[in-house]
C-alpha cells in the first residue's frame, strides 16, 4: 500500500520533561488547554452520571447516548494532548480556538433544559418518492437519506439543534454569517421534512434551535433577516438573551430528578379508568412474568425470546405495575372471552389460578320476555366481588415479585357496546381491525379510557389511519409481550 505524503506539518510537541530538568513544577505548558480539559472533564462526568441513572432506572435502551458520549471522550483526548504543547505557534492557537467543546456544552445545556430525553446526536431517516418513470407515470425506487439532530426530547416530540459557529462579535455582512445562515436554514428544512414523516402520539415533533452567540438587534438587519428566514421554516429559536433569562439554570441534579419522574409524567395523563386489552391480561397471568421458568424443548421461539427479555427487565415490577397502580381497570366482554379461551386451551395450572384472581365474577344473564338473554348493566357499587386485599394476597402467593397494594383487582368486565361510531376516523380505523381489537380499541376510544396494550401492530395501524388534525385513542404501548408457557403456536389476540 502506497503511503500518501502528509498534507500538514505535524504539531511540534514540546513536552514538559524535555524543557527543564531542574525538578521545579512550572505548571502546565498550555494553561488555556488545561482550562478546556477541566471543562470537558466536568462535561464527561455529567454525561456518565446521566448514563448511570438511565441504567439504574432501566431506561438505557430507550435513550441514544453513545455517539454524543464518544464525541466528548474524543474531544477530551485531543485537549489533553494540547496541554503538553506550548501555545507558541499559530497552528496550536487555531486548534484551541477551533475546539468543539463549546458546541458540546451547548448541546448538553439544551438536554438539561428539557425532559423526556430520547437521544443525543440521533439520526432520522427521510424517505423521498422515487423519480417518475415516463412509461405509465410510475415511480422508481424511493430515495432515502438521513439527518442528525442534537437532542430529541419531550419523549420524541421536540428535536433541538445547537449552533455555536456564529462568533460573539461578527460583521453583519461577513461571509461566515452568510455561510452559517444558509447551512442552518437547510438543516431546519431537512429536520422539518423528517418531522413530517414522524409522529409521536399522533403529533409531529417540533424543531428548536439554540443559538447562544446570536444577539437579535435592529442594528444588524442581516442577522434579523436570517432569524426571520429560520422562523419561516417553522422552527422555534432561543438566542443568547433567551438563554440568559433561563432561571434557575438547569443542573445535572434537576436533569436526574426529571429522569426519575419521566415515566410518572406519562402516567399522569392516563384516564382514571384503564382499558386492559387481551395482551395485557395474558402478561398479567403468564408464568413468564410471575415465576422462574425452566426452559423446555417444547417452547416456541417467541417464548424463548420473551424469557431473555424478562431476564433483562422484569415486566411486572418495571413496566406494567407502575402503569396500573391506583387506577380502576376494565376490559371488554369480547377481550375477556378471548382471554379466557386462550387460558383454557393452553394455560398452565398456575396461569389458570391467576386468571381467576384478576377478573371480576362471570357476567350474569337476565331474560327478556321473549327469552332472549342479555347482560345486566355494569354497576360497580352493586356488584359483589372478593375484596382487593384478598385477591392481591392470593395473587402474591403465585408471584415472585412484590405486588403493590394499590393494584385495584379485580378488572371489571364492561357490558357489550353496540359501537355506534360518530367520528369518520373511528369508522375508518374500525374497518381495519379484527372483531376483538375493534371491541378493545374502539370501546376505549369512545369511553375516553387509556388503553394499555402490547399489540404494537394494531397501534401502528391506528397511528397511520389518524390524519393530521385528528385525535386518536390514548394508547400506552408496552414494547414487549408475554405469552402463556403452554403456548406451542402463536394465538392471535
Amino acid at each position: 500500500m502506497t503511503m500518501e505524503p502528509l498534507k500538514h506539518e505535524p504539531l511540534n510537541f514540546d513536552f514538559a520533561g524535555d524543557s527543564s530538568d531542574d525538578g521545579q513544577d512550572e505548571g502546565p505548558l498550555n494553561p488555556e488547554a488545561e482550562g478546556l480539559v477541566d471543562r470537558c472533564t466536568l462535561l464527561l462526568e455529567e454525561v456518565e452520571a446521566f448514563q448511570r441513572s438511565l441504567r439504574r432506572n432501566k431506561l438505557e435502551k430507550g435513550v441514544e447516548l453513545r455517539h454524543f458520549q464518544g464525541s466528548v471522550k474524543s474531544e477530551l483526548r485531543g485537549l489533553e494532548m494540547l496541554t503538553f504543547v506550548t501555545p507558541n505557534s499559530s497552528e496550536v492557537r487555531h486548534t484551541l480556538r477551533s475546539s468543539n467543546l463549546s458546541y458540546l456544552e451547548t448541546v448538553w445545556f439544551a438536554a438539561k433544559s428539557t425532559t423526556g430525553i430520547k437521544g443525543l446526536t440521533k439520526s432520522f431517516t427521510i424517505t423521498e418518492p422515487g423519480a417518475i418513470i415516463e412509461d405509465g407515470g410510475k415511480r422508481g425506487k424511493p430515495k432515502k437519506s438521513s439527518v442528525s439532530v442534537d437532542v430529541v426530547a419531550q419523549n420524541g416530540l421536540q428535536c433541538s439543534d445547537s449552533e455555536t459557529e456564529f462568533p460573539t462579535q461578527m460583521e453583519p455582512t461577513s461571509t461566515k454569517l452568510a455561510t452559517s445562515s444558509v447551512s442552518l436554514v437547510k438543516q431546519s428544512k431537512l429536520l422539518h421534512q423528517a418531522a413530517e414523516q414522524t409522529r409521536i402520539q399522533y403529533l409531529h415533533p417540533t424543531i428548536l434551535f439554540f443559538l447562544p452567540n446570536i444577539q437579535p438587534s435592529t442594528s444588524s438587519p442581516e442577522i434579523d433577516t436570517f432569524l426571520s428566514t429560520l422562523l419561516a421554516t417553522g422552527a422555534r429559536i432561543q438566542c443568547g438573551p433567551d438563554l440568559d433569562l433561563i432561571s434557575p439554570k438547569p443542573t445535572l441534579e434537576s436533569m436526574l430528578q426529571n429522569l426519575e419522574l419521566s415515566e410518572s409524567y406519562r402516567y399522569a395523563s392516563f384516564s382514571e379508568v384503564l382499558n386492559i386489552d387481551c395482551t395485557i391480561l395474558l402478561a398479567l397471568v403468564s408464568d413468564l412474568s410471575n415465576q422462574h421458568v425452566v426452559i423446555e424443548p417444547r417452547f416456541h421461539p417467541a417464548i424463548l425470546r420473551q424469557l431473555e427479555f424478562e431476564k433483562d427487565l422484569a415486566l411486572l415490577p418495571n413496566l406494567l405495575f407502575p402503569a396500573l397502580v391506583g387506577r380502576k381497570m376494565v376490559c371488554t366482554a369480547t377481550a375477556r372471552d378471548r382471554f379466557e379461551e386462550i387460558v383454557e386451551i393452553v394455560g398452565s395450572d398456575t396461569e389458570k389460578i391467576r386468571a381467576l384472581l384478576i377478573l371480576d365474577k362471570p357476567r350474569k344473564k337476565k331474560k327478556k320476555p321473549n327469552n332472549d338473554e342479555y347482560d345486566e348493566d355494569w354497576d360497580e357499587e352493586q356488584e359483589a366481588h372478593e375484596p382487593t386485599e384478598s385477591l392481591l394476597a392470593k395473587f402474591q402467593t403465585n408471584c415472585i415479585h412484590q405486588i403493590p397494594s394499590n393494584i385495584l383487582f379485580p378488572i371489571r368486565t364492561l357490558p357489550p357496546d353496540n359501537l355506534d361510531l360518530e367520528l369518520e376516523c373511528q369508522r375508518r380505523i374500525s374497518s381495519k381491525l379484527s372483531h376483538v381489537n375493534r371491541s378493545v380499541f374502539i370501546t376505549g376510544w369512545k369511553r375516553g379510557y387509556t388503553t394499555i396494550t402490547s399489540n404494537r401492530g394494531v397501534a401502528k395501524i391506528i397511528e397511520k389511519q389518524i390524519y393530521d388534525g385528528e385525535k386518536g385513542p390514548d394508547l400506552f404501548v408496552l414494547g414487549t409481550a408475554r405469552s402463556l408457557v403452554g403456548k406451542a403456536k402463536r394465538i392471535e389476540c
